[in-house]
């Protein structure tokens, strides 16, 4: 079994560290996403640069996850595929 990482697979999980990090930043202290003097830098260096950078190892990643996400939230809606139209509230 082979118990190294790719350099691929270790640059993945640097921008998905940073990409953490800099999302926990931007949450959790006052540090805006806009200033007047630095304009958008922060947002892009903090969220931005490591999402592009996933994004130009994995194209697919964004649909992929947008689609997983569709997918949870019809299923807990209680809609499955091909069923027909998202059931309506009940009031």
């Amino acid at each position: 079994m082979n118990d190294t990482l790719s350099p691929r697979r270790v640059r993945a999980l640097i921008a998905m560290a940073w990409l953490a990090v800099g999302t926990l930043l931007l949450l959790v202290t006052p540090l805006s996403a806009h200033s007047e003097s630095l304009g958008w830098t922060p947002a892009f260096w903090l969220m931005l640069a490591p999402a592009s950078v996933l994004v130009a190892m994995k194209p697919g990643l964004p649909l992929s996850l947008l689609a997983s996400l569709v997918g949870a939230a019809s299923a807990a809606m209680g809609w499955v595929p091909g069923s027909g139209p998202l059931p309506r509230d009940r009031r």
